[in-house]
């Protein structure tokens, strides 16, 4: 609710303000939904919520100019982390259910990290950008 996702312009200071979705070509974003609040969505919770289905969906962030808003091309990869459905639009859902639940994690991620060659884990990380 308190940060602004969408450049704005401040005529006072004459500058173009940043926002956050303001990000270069080929940037990947992870949205965590995990971490959610629960609350209310005030006016600006609501036009971030949709600039973020808009870069989403369009790959187009909107500017604000007070007086007209302008669509600028962007092309951001996003991948949404959520318990649930999402409140976001998507493309594709992967459901991830546990076989099992190690009794310590950080060992267990540890011996995965050891146990797959460095050749296959750059053709995983190759397939995630």
């Amino acid at each position: 609710n308190n940060l602004k996702f969408t450049p704005c312009k401040d005529y006072t200071a004459n500058r173009l303000e940043s926002g956050l979705l303001q990000l270069a070509g080929h940037t990947s974003l992870m949205v965590d939904e995990t971490v959610l609040e629960q609350g209310q969505l005030d006016t600006n919770g609501v036009h971030n919520l949709t600039a973020l289905g808009n870069l989403i969906t369009w790959q187009k962030v909107d500017y604000d100019f007070s007086f007209h808003r302008m669509e600028f091309p962007s092309n951001v990869n996003v991948l949404i982390m959520s318990e649930g459905k999402s409140l976001l639009p998507s493309d594709c859902q992967v459901h991830l259910q546990p076989q099992m639940v190690p009794p310590n994690i950080e060992e267990y991620m540890g011996s995965l990290l050891t146990a797959v060659l460095p050749s296959t884990l750059n053709k995983f990380r190759i397939y995630v950008t």
